[in-house]
């Protein structure tokens, strides 16, 4: 069984892995990420998809292994020499313990740290690409800000802007009154210090005042630097998926709580879908051992997708939170034990003792 299911998680990493790395290869032909950021990305990205992939691994990897040994009876053979129900669920649900402690680590404490990561980078380098892609003639908006920026040219030697004009606007209640800012510069540079932006203007001037009043500010400048990251986006934004686990207890956010309970909620699968490994490998000779494949991927995706539908509600508020997503592991827990316990024969052998 373990040998099988590492198999199983290799290729199920493989397929996702390649699947992530096209859907990157698309974003980076439209500009949106730079290429050389692929590598670190999908090398983010694997903690996540292993704490997803991890269960189904486990699910899949015992109804090959275990279905083999029914279709070719030699489970039969071992119940005969008494190996029982109780040394099988024993060893199933020992890897569905292990199985769970290595998630709930992805989850709880490397997930979130490999997600604020990626976060942190594709933030730092927002700015910057947006400024590698601008042109020379053309008037471009700078992303997240009320500033527009044109320059004559861009020399292919080097990294500055020539001949720059910047427009730009203080906030302000009232449109028509918020302070406007004009600078211009003979050549320009975009330099980057500390996780943050800036350009760094040489032999210029700035003008500054509202429309309509006699009064402005003339500033001549030899070299003036313009922050264009108001916010320290090195440390990338902060919200409930890359927030560490630590600060989620105790929190009365909707969405923060979905989290939290998601973070518990992905490792006690794998101990569920151990359970449900053992109920449906059972096949007989005639089944071979992929018989009960399909049933076991429809419980798979009704599982998650229970799961994910919860987390949506607890998120919009449409069910309390004490009954989150933990009534979907009592739903399927219980079904599972049922059917194990009819499966190996329980309820029959409480019958002929009490008889």
């Amino acid at each position: 069984m373990v040998k099988t299911s590492a198999a199983v998680l290799l290729i199920l990493l493989l397929v996702a892995i390649l699947n992530k790395f096209s859907s990157l290869i698309t974003k980076a032909a439209l500009g949106e990420i730079p290429p050389y950021l692929l590598l670190e990305l999908i090398l983010l990205h694997i903690p996540e998809l292993l704490a997803f992939l991890m269960p189904l691994s486990l699910f899949l990897g015992m109804l090959l292994a275990l279905g083999k040994l029914y279709a070719e009876q030699e489970m039969t053979a071992y119940f005969a020499c008494g190996f029982g129900w109780n040394g099988l669920v024993r060893i199933s649900l020992g890897m569905g313990f292990v199985t769970l402690l290595l998630v709930a680590c992805l989850t709880l404490w490397v997930v979130p740290i490999s997600q604020n990561a990626k976060e942190s980078i594709l933030a730092g380098q927002k700015t910057s690409l947006a400024l590698q892609t601008l042109s020379p003639g053309k008037f471009h908006q700078v992303p997240g800000k009320q500033m527009v920026l044109y320059f004559e040219s861009k020399p292919e030697e080097n990294n500055h802007l020539e001949k720059l004009f910047i427009a730009e606007e203080s906030a302000s209640p009232s449109v028509d009154a918020a302070p406007k800012m004009v600078t211009t510069a003979q050549r320009g540079q975009v330099k980057e210090k500390e996780g943050f932006w800036y350009l760094e203007l040489q032999k210029g001037h700035q003008y500054k005042g509202s429309p309509g009043e006699k009064l402005f500010e003339v500033l001549h400048f030899e070299k003036y630097g313009r922050l264009l990251d108001a916010d320290p986006l090195a440390s990338g934004a902060q919200y409930h998926r890359n927030t560490p686990t630590i600060q989620l207890f105790g929190s009365t956010t909707p969405s923060y709580i979905a989290e939290l309970q998601w973070r518990f909620s992905i490792p006690l699968t794998a101990l569920i879908l151990a359970i449900w490994g053992v109920c449906l490998s059972r096949v007989s000779p005639r089944q071979g051992r992929f018989g009960k494949i399909l049933p076991a991927i429809l419980v798979f995706i009704a599982y998650f997708q229970l799961l994910s539908l919860s987390k949506r509600w607890i998120a919009a508020e449409t069910i309390p939170s004490y009954i989150g997503l933990w009534w979907v592991h009592i739903l399927f827990g219980s079904m599972g034990l049922i059917w194990l316990m009819h499966q190996s024969g329980y309820w029959q052998r409480k019958s002929y003792a009490k008889n």
